[in-house]
């Protein structure tokens, strides 16, 4: 990478298709130190990654990783202005714990977690992750591992789909649903998200179809979860994550459904709870969840449901 600028101007993302979320108020739980070690799990666009270096100037570092490799590489050109400051790795972050100490040394000063979909991938129709677009049944962020959403169709039967559309969206008529898509499905009519779209919302019954989103946007959610196992092993990451943080050290989590938040509340909530270990290593954190401004929900609608929690890391003297 190119040796970067470290001016103030650096704050803003340069990518005008994207903007973080909770951006200040990331930067202000953080509070990046210049020579601090801060690590993004999520890079996306590399926006957070972005402020964080910025205020962190002139020798603070970012180790990012994302399991999509389209964001890597946008990442890599979003903050190659930062040089060396800045190292991006390909890897799902649930990988970390075990490849810590090579990926980002010894302890850190904070750590990011932003578990939103990225309005890239939304936006990409050949992702198959958007609703309204015709794309392929894929929706993997890493193309290279996940099954795609396809062949976990094809291999699924009627309660194992109803179960995901209930444990991942909560979705009602899950079995309404499932029924239609499996039919669709095995009769080479479903080959699209649209097609996938057009399947969910025929199955709910009009009267009970959402009026502010979208009638599949749940059952879409559901199934992006599932298609990418993104609830599994989260309790245990974040215990590692926060075990890694240096005294006075901060994890900040982004989640954006209850299902998510409800894994952080409650791993966050044992963390500060349980006696300080041999080390005299405790955990301290607000109880209530920050939430995006009315001004920036109204500037970007992809906020509107953002849930931040965080914990710092404090050794008793």
């Amino acid at each position: 990478m190119a040796v970067g600028d470290n001016s103030q101007s650096a704050l803003v993302c340069t990518n005008p298709r994207h903007v973080p979320v909770m951006l200040a108020e990331v930067v202000s739980i953080l509070r990046p130190v210049t020579a601090g070690t801060y690590v993004d799990c999520t890079l996306g666009s590399a926006g957070h990654a972005a402020a964080i270096l910025a205020a962190s100037a002139p020798a603070g570092r970012l180790v990012g990783v994302d399991r999509d490799t389209e964001a890597v590489a946008r990442a890599r050109e979003e903050l190659a202005r930062f040089g060396d400051r800045a190292v991006c790795w390909q890897m799902d972050y649930r990988d970390l714990p075990a490849r810590w100490e090579s990926v980002c040394g010894g302890p850190v000063n904070g750590i990011l977690v932003d578990m939103g979909v990225s309005l890239e991938q939304l936006r990409s129709a050949e992702r198959g992750f958007s609703f309204r677009d015709a794309g392929p049944l894929d929706m993997r962020m890493d193309t290279s591992r996940e099954v795609s959403l396809a062949e976990l169709i094809n291999t699924a039967d009627l309660d194992s789909l109803a179960k995901i559309l209930r444990d991942g969206g909560q979705a009602r008529f899950s079995y309404r649903i499932s029924r239609l898509i499996l039919e669709r499905f095995a009769a080479g009519r479903l080959a699209t998200t649209a097609d996938l779209a057009a399947a969910i919302e025929a199955a709910i019954p009009r009267r009970f179809r959402p009026r502010r989103i979208h009638p599949a946007t749940v059952a879409f959610q559901a199934l992006r979860i599932a298609v990418n196992a993104e609830l599994d092993n989260l309790a245990s990451f974040l215990t590692s994550a926060a075990a890694r943080l240096g005294p006075g050290g901060r994890l900040v989590v982004i989640a954006y459904h209850s299902l998510e938040d409800r894994i952080v509340k409650g791993t966050f909530r044992n963390l500060v709870q349980t006696p300080a270990t041999a080390a005299a290593v405790t955990y301290e954190g607000p109880r209530r969840i920050m939430r995006p401004t009315a001004a920036e929900i109204a500037e970007n609608a992809s906020a509107r449901s953002a849930k931040l929690r965080w914990i710092e890391r404090r050794e008793e003297e």
